[in-house]
Parts: C-alpha cells; structure tokens; sequence
C-alpha cells in the first residue's frame, strides 16, 4: 500500500468549498482509477489533511497523469491558500479495524 498525506490552508470563508470539492474529486478518483479511497481531517492547527491510500505508488502516478480537468478540481484549488509539501507515508503496524 502507498500512503500519501496531502496539506492546505484554506481561503477564509471557503472551508465548505473545499469539502464539497475534495469529496467530488475523491469519489472520481476511486470509481475511475480504483484508488484505495482518502479521508480529509482539520487539524486543530487550522490545517487541512487529507489521507490516501493508492495500491501502489505507480497506481497513484498513473491516475494523476491521466486525470483529466475537472471542476471540482478548479474549485478546490480556489479555496486552497497554500499548499504544504505532500508528505509520503510507510505503514510499520497497523492495527486499523
């Protein structure tokens, strides 16, 4: 499994657009690209997290190559301020349910 942690800030007023969006773009990603699906968090830092699971790194290259322009996608980088670096995970236990 490949683990991706993606970061933003968003616009003030745009939290709603951002959820909207990200949740659109996410369930295209799964139903076309079979993606293991992600979950999209608010830290207490005022910072968003999303985390995705892909089967394989070159799963995720693959989609993200292919992903055609979509406007959920336009729309969620509208409400983004700032984009933090991804950072990828290595699972070394997992004890999810």
């Amino acid at each position: 499994m490949f683990i991706v942690l993606y970061r933003w800030k968003t616009k003030e007023g745009m939290e709603d657009q951002l959820i909207e969006s990200w949740t659109e773009v996410t369930e295209f990603i799964v139903k076309s690209y079979d993606s293991l699906g992600s979950r999209l968090h608010r830290g207490d830092d005022g910072i968003w997290y999303a985390y995705a699971r892909w089967k394989s790194a070159e799963q995720r290259v693959k989609a993200f190559a292919e992903l055609p322009e979509l406007e959920a996608g336009k729309k969620m980088r509208e409400a983004i301020e700032e984009s933090l670096p991804e950072v990828i995970l290595t699972t070394v236990s997992d004890y999810w349910v």
